[in-house]
């Protein structure tokens, strides 16, 4: 089975196979307001398209049950440590733009798929646009969009008691992702069984 693998050097393995999935993309495509998505779910779940909301796998996906926006877009982290940073970061996030009551026009599409395309393809070495200029008015690599956000949403990681957590992103600046880690392993041995390996090792770390 191994010699079947094929080395795509992709950094992200859900962007890649489940973008032909018609209900994978943002709900920004189809709604903007909460009555609305309502009334878009029940027309789908009318003509038996789809059952409930868990059949729309977008990146991010609003709750009416819970009220809650469930961010679904990332693989699962080759490290436990990496899954708390990433939870407190986006929770942070999310306190920081709600608080900040930032304001911003419905986003470019072909900027977003842009922005995600560099993360899937090139993870911390891409580059990232920042149409709202919240944190740059030109094209940043990834890694410095991550240290501004950081830096910018300090404050409410220490209100939600989240900074351990959040500061636990340093390390992945530094250190590199999973899926990084997980082609170097790849690269010098050539042997999928001895990248599980290593993972089942770090997993705790």
């Amino acid at each position: 089975q191994a010699n079947r693998f094929l080395f795509t050097q992709a950094q992200l393995c859900k962007g890649i196979i489940f973008q032909s999935n018609s209900f994978l993309h943002s709900f920004l495509q189809v709604i903007d307001i909460v009555d609305g998505e309502k009334m878009f779910i029940e027309i789908l779940k009318s003509y038996g398209v789809i059952q409930s909301l868990r059949d729309l796998w977008w990146d991010a996906r609003p709750s009416p049950e819970f009220g809650t926006i469930e961010v679904r877009v990332c693989d699962l982290p080759g490290r436990f440590s990496d899954i708390l940073a990433i939870v407190a970061f986006i929770q942070a996030l999310v306190a920081y733009i709600a608080e900040e009551r930032l304001q911003q026009e419905q986003p470019d599409m072909l900027i977003l798929r842009a922005n995600k395309w560099q993360a899937v393809r090139h993870g911390l070495d891409g580059f990232f646009i920042d149409e709202s200029e919240h944190l740059s008015k030109e094209r940043i690599p990834i890694r410095n969009a991550i240290e501004l956000l950081h830096s910018k949403i300090m404050n409410y990681a220490e209100q939600l008691n989240g900074v351990e957590y959040l500061n636990k992103i340093q390390r992945i600046l530094l250190c590199g992702t999973s899926a990084m880690h997980q082609k170097e392993i790849y690269e010098e041995t050539r042997n999928l069984q001895k990248v599980i390996s290593q993972l089942h090792q770090e997993f705790w770390q």
